[in-house]
Parts: structure tokens; sequence; C-alpha cells
């Protein structure tokens, strides 16, 4: 999962003033926040309905220690104004606190953020990355809350029975493409007529599907990688 095109735990204090710079205005998959709140129950809720937005719609940045600026209205607009960076004691500490919230508050769980701690200045900005949800719908169950949000440009919204029939639909029809293609194509291994080498009558077909581009992200010109590689994906007995 890459932010404008570089990788999150690369980024640094540059990319942050560029955002500022540029203004870059939040989107469906960028969400400006001022501070890092979660100390009561209604901000772990609201927290956690900003996840489970990302998650279930495109995938996202949150970035905190931002502010935003404000129309004549006094409005936010979304654009990027001041950095005000974040006071944080431990980064290990907070990114436990933020992993074990949306460990425990979503439904079915989240166990992959992305967490980066840009050093600005005196303190930090946290940028926190949410990839799109490939399965179910994560629900916010955090205080009996149980309820599913989505995400577009102007913000997180609660969806309606129509959006989750949509995703769980997706996601039957989903397994069930995985499901036809593992059988196909294990019926071609035992015609021959793929891998025409091997023992069909012995074999084991393992499947593995590229989901949202990610393989997409391997460098296999990276030698080392390569390398990693083929011993993983060595034939076994």
């Amino acid at each position: 999962m890459k932010f404008f095109g570089k990788e999150i735990k690369l980024l640094d204090q540059n990319d942050i003033d560029r955002l500022v710079e540029n203004s870059i205005a939040e989107s469906i998959t960028l969400d400006y926040k001022l501070k890092l709140e979660l100390g009561s129950k209604d901000l772990k809720k609201e927290f956690l309905a900003d996840i489970s937005g990302f998650s279930n719609t495109n995938g996202g940045f949150l970035i905190y220690g931002i502010e935003e600026k404000r129309d004549s209205t006094n409005k936010n607009t979304g654009i990027p104004g001041n950095v005000i960076p974040l006071e944080i004691s431990n980064d290990d500490v907070l990114s436990q606190q933020i992993e074990n919230i949306v460990r425990d508050g979503l439904q079915p769980a989240i166990n992959n953020l992305l967490l980066k701690f840009v050093k600005y200045n005196n303190g930090y900005v946290l940028i926190i990355g949410v990839k799109p949800n490939l399965g179910l719908p994560k629900m916010v169950i955090f205080s009996s809350a149980n309820r599913f949000y989505g995400r577009r440009n102007s913000g997180k919204y609660l969806m309606d029975t129509f959006e989750l029939s949509r995703i769980f639909r997706k996601n039957e029809n989903m397994n069930k493409e995985f499901d036809e293609f593992h059988r196909n194509r294990l019926s071609l291994v035992r015609e021959k007529k793929v891998l025409p080498n091997i023992d069909a009558d012995r074999v084991f077909l393992f499947s593995v599907f590229p989901i949202n581009g990610e393989l997409n992200e391997i460098d296999l010109t990276d030698d080392f990688l390569t390398n990693a590689l083929i011993k993983q994906l060595k034939p076994f007995h």
C-alpha cells in the first residue's frame, strides 16, 4: 500500500510539507485530523467508525497532526493548513493501543493496519493506512455499536442495507470464482494439459490469488527478494 506512490514506511517531513504546499484536499481515500483522541468511549467509537469507513470502501489514509483550513463560516474545508505535530512520548505504546482498539472494536477484526510516525520538528505526524476490505464488511462492535460505515469524499457515513447486501454478494461471488478457478486448474493438471511432467495422480495443488494489485508492489528485479521467494516456493512432497 503506497501513499502517493511512496511506501508508507519511507515517508518523512518533506512528504507532509508537500501535502500542505500543494493543498492536497481530503478525498475518499484521505482524511486529515488535528488530534488523535482515544480517551473516552465516544472518541473510540468515532475512531473505529473512520477505520471501518475506509476499510469498507477503497481503503485510505488517516493523517493526524494537520489542521484543516476553514471557510468564511468557520467550517472545515478539507484543505490542509497548519501542521501541528502530536506530542507522543512512546510510539510503541501508542501503536499497541491503536492496534488493540481496532482488533477488539471491529468485526471481523483488522490485523494489518499500517502505522507511520513521521518525525516533524518537536513532535510527530501520525499516518494510519487502512487497506480496502475484500471479505466481509467491517462492523464497529465497540460498546455494542453494531454499525457499518462507508466513506465518500465528504467523509464517513452509515451504510444502508443495499450497500451491505452488495458487499456480502461480492464476497460470496469472489469465493465461488476462486473455487471454480482452483477446480478447473486441478482438472487441467490431471488431464496433463498443464504441467504435463508431474505425477498427476499424486499432485497437491495450492492456488494463490493475487488480490488488489498487492503483487505489483513486489520488485522482481531485486535479486535478494527473488532469491528469497525461490527458497520459499520450493516444490514439496
